[in-house]
């Protein structure tokens, strides 16, 4: 079940680049089992040119293949955004956030499944919820859930110097 023990995953940061608020784990919806990881609490500044984020992110070297996760919306519609991103590139969560610019999704969006294909390499993945300063309007939150993430496996990079010959060889 994700998160494991109801609590935030070990690696995972809440200190990511430009969030004011972190993630918490919750029990107040849930896509599977009791509790999800859900965005901090964000309240209307009442200033029109400060937008808050709420940010969680995992860094790892994966092999090639997908991570895939449920989520859940309730913001005002077109303006207080989700966002998924891999390496800061937006990704598409299945709906969209034409106020606040890009993709995403906002407004009342119920549990849904999401997966997006992912290279192997080493990236970061990066789940946020972003509010502009006025409206409050349903949760104000994003949850996402049952989380599942590409096999991590070692980085090797292998650099020839000189004209001697060897040979390289691993285990797994």
């Amino acid at each position: 079940m994700f998160p494991p023990g109801c609590v935030l995953p070990a690696g995972w940061s809440n200190n990511t680049e430009g969030s004011q608020l972190g993630w918490i784990a919750a029990s107040d919806s849930a896509n599977e089992g009791r509790c999800s990881l859900k965005s901090g609490a964000i309240g209307d500044s009442g200033s029109d040119s400060i937008k808050v984020a709420s940010r969680i992110s995992v860094t790892g070297n994966y092999l090639a293949g997908s991570v895939s996760f449920a989520r859940r919306v309730s913001s005002e519609n077109t303006f207080d955004c989700f966002r998924f991103a891999i390496d800061g590139v937006q990704q598409n969560v299945g709906g969209q956030c034409s106020a606040a610019g890009g993709i995403g999704a906002s407004g009342a969006v119920p549990w849904g499944n999401i997966e997006v294909p992912v290279s192997a390499g080493r990236h970061t993945l990066t789940w946020s919820y972003e509010k502009d300063a006025n409206t409050a309007d349903g949760d104000d939150a994003v949850w996402i859930d049952d989380v599942r993430l590409p096999a991590e496996g070692l980085l090797l990079t292998v650099t020839k110097t000189g004209t001697g010959t060897g040979t390289v060889t691993g285990t797994g």
